[in-house]
């Protein structure tokens, strides 16, 4: 039987890859309102919004994954259990990101 939680070798780098691409992105938006110098002729600083449909497209592609094989291995999907998974991932960091704004 298939693990519902076996992961993708090279995705995880991948997608810190592309957070880390956002991330760049903001650096000139974020060093112009805090009024620091900034240099941002380089192209790596304006790849931000394909960085995150890429994302999104490989966090969906893993999503459905996972889904597809708790229905093969379980029989059914338990939709309980995907959103307490999805909670449990997601809400620390932006708790986190809420505290640290604060």
């Amino acid at each position: 039987m298939a693990n519902p939680k076996a992961r993708i070798k090279y995705f995880d780098p991948l997608r810190a890859f592309l957070a880390l691409s956002v991330v760049i992105y903001h650096i000139p938006q974020i060093s112009e309102t805090v009024g620091i110098p900034f240099f941002n002729n380089l192209a790596l600083f304006h790849r931000g919004s394909e960085a995150v449909l890429v994302f999104f497209a490989l966090s969906g592609y893993l999503i459905i994954g996972q889904l597809f094989k708790e229905k093969s291995t379980r029989g059914t999907i338990n939709i309980k259990d995907f959103y307490v998974r999805r909670m449990l991932r997601l809400y620390p960091v932006y708790y986190l990101v809420v505290f640290l704004r604060n």
